[in-house]
């Protein structure tokens, strides 16, 4: 009786070590990492995505860096003009007495100057802006080109190794 157990069991373990060997070859990804490799190509779509990208945040930097131009300049008007006014006023006041006339222009000149103030203000965060979405557009670049030279490896044939 013992020896047809014995006989029984052989058969069994065999059968059970081929089941978990064949059923390894098809355990997840997660669970049997050592076993697989993962291929990351980079493709023409990729690339084109990384340039369309990069495209698109320098022209956002360009229209940016223009706006800060102008309000740059917007700014600079301002501060000029703020400023003859003020030596006017200034010049108005030392020839006599003070009038309300003289109070409502030298009012008038504090106001432009205070706005000319807030442009400078509006075109120095306009420029801040502008580095900061060009700083992103050149990285955006890099990223691209770095994406490409990934595809020429991942693709020597590619249309992009002309």
């Amino acid at each position: 009786m013992v020896h047809r157990r014995q006989r029984l069991c052989i058969p069994r373990i065999f059968f059970l070590v081929f089941v978990v060997a064949f059923a390894h070859g098809f355990v997840p990804l997660s669970t049997n990492q050592k076993c697989r490799t993962l291929l990351n190509l980079v493709t023409e779509d990729d690339v084109i995505q990384k340039v369309e990208e990069a495209e698109a945040l320098w022209t956002k930097a360009h229209d940016a860096r223009e706006r800060a131009n102008a309000l740059s300049d917007q700014a600079s008007e301002e501060a000029e003009a703020a400023s003859g006014k003020a030596i006017e006023v200034e010049r108005k006041m030392k020839e006599g007495s003070v009038s309300m006339e003289k109070l409502q222009e030298a009012d008038a000149a504090t106001m432009a100057n205070i706005e000319a103030n807030s442009m400078v203000s509006k075109a120095l965060q306009a420029a801040e802006e502008a580095d900061l979405l060009e700083e992103m557009a050149e990285q955006a670049l890099q990223e691209s080109e770095k994406a490409l030279t990934q595809h020429l490896k991942d693709f020597p044939d590619s249309q992009f190794a002309e």
